[in-house]
């Protein structure tokens, strides 16, 4: 008899007010751009509405962001360009899952944590997805 439960459960997600220390840290060390990807990966692999295979791709790229060893040593200069790429790489193959509500629940935690982060107009639904402009790729021509 087949069962739902998947035969590789996921850990249960920490808790970003637990991890809360190791945040601030980051931030001050990757910069307001990669926190903020850093944190949309987070709030869509934690999401119940994801996929398990773009958790698992998610939860990998999080998880070499936070390595101390890594292609580039974190300490050298330029030492989080590898990370940006692992992670830039890992939301441009979930773009299409990416959601409004990930995008507010990240910059509100980086206004949390007191980095500057602009406010995601309140007129979308949380629903609506992300386009690939904001990833920095050029939005799709509107059929006008």
């Amino acid at each position: 008899m087949p069962t739902s439960a998947s035969p590789h459960p996921l850990p249960p997600p920490i808790e970003p007010t637990r991890a809360m220390g190791v945040i601030r840290g980051l931030s001050r060390k990757i910069g307001r751009e990669l926190l903020e990807k850093a944190l949309l990966a987070y709030y869509l692999a934690i999401d119940p509405q994801t996929p398990q295979g773009v958790r698992l791709k998610l939860l990998g790229a999080l998880a070499y962001l936070g390595l101390p060893i890594d292609v580039i040593p974190d300490a050298l200069p330029g030492g989080f360009v590898d990370d940006a790429a692992v992670l830039v790489w890992a939301l441009m193959a979930v773009i299409t899952h990416l959601r409004v509500r990930h995008l507010r629940r990240a910059r509100a935690m980086m206004q949390k944590l007191g980095v500057r982060a602009a406010e995601v107009d309140p007129l979308l639904p949380d629903d609506a997805p992300l386009n690939e402009g904001f990833m920095g790729r050029k939005a799709p021509e509107s059929g006008r």
